[in-house]
Formats: C-alpha cells, sequence, structure tokens
C-alpha cells in the first residue's frame, strides 16, 4: 500500500496500533509519519476505526437467500436484530 501525499496533501500522521509494522510495509513518501497517537504530534489525523456491529446475530443466509450456518471460503449474508445486513466471507 502506498500513502500518497499529492493526492492528499493534508495527511502527515497516520495512527497505527503498530508503528515499526507500518512504516516497514506502508511507507513510500518520507512527508508522513505512522504514530500510536496522532492528536498530540500532528496538525492533521486520519484514523481508521474497526467497524464493529453490537446487534445480536439472529440468521445467517448463502448468497441463494437460503437460511444456513457459517461455512468458511463461502458468501455469507449476517442478519442483525436491527434489521441490518452484513455480507462475510472468511478464508480458511
Amino acid at each position: 500500500m502506498s500513502i500518497d501525499a499529492v493526492q492528499n496533501p493534508n495527511l502527515a500522521c497516520i495512527e497505527a496500533d503498530d508503528v515499526a509494522w507500518s512504516t516497514a510495509n506502508w511507507t513510500d513518501d518520507s512527508q508522513n509519519s505512522f504514530s500510536e497517537n496522532c492528536n498530540n504530534n500532528c496538525v492533521y489525523t486520519v484514523g481508521i476505526n474497526e467497524n464493529t456491529l453490537s446487534e445480536p446475530l439472529i440468521k445467517t443466509f448463502d448468497i441463494m437467500g437460503r437460511e444456513t450456518t457459517f461455512k468458511p471460503n463461502t458468501l455469507l449474508i449476517y442478519l442483525y436484530d436491527d434489521g441490518s445486513t452484513e455480507k462475510v466471507f472468511t478464508v480458511e
């Protein structure tokens, strides 16, 4: 992955949970830096938060709409208590 300051000139600090790994694997541009806390170190902050659903899972469907159980390497659709859905593909 390349961090491109030309496409986003305001990007200076990228908050990451593993700074060493991020620096070794994601840096093509010396103008950007990784930190565990960009709020204290940089003028501009960009964060990517993990999306976690707190609603209980009601049912699981396959791509054809049939109710099923968890199956690895298969596209599944999860139906949650609040009516929301999520497409899930787990590789094993």
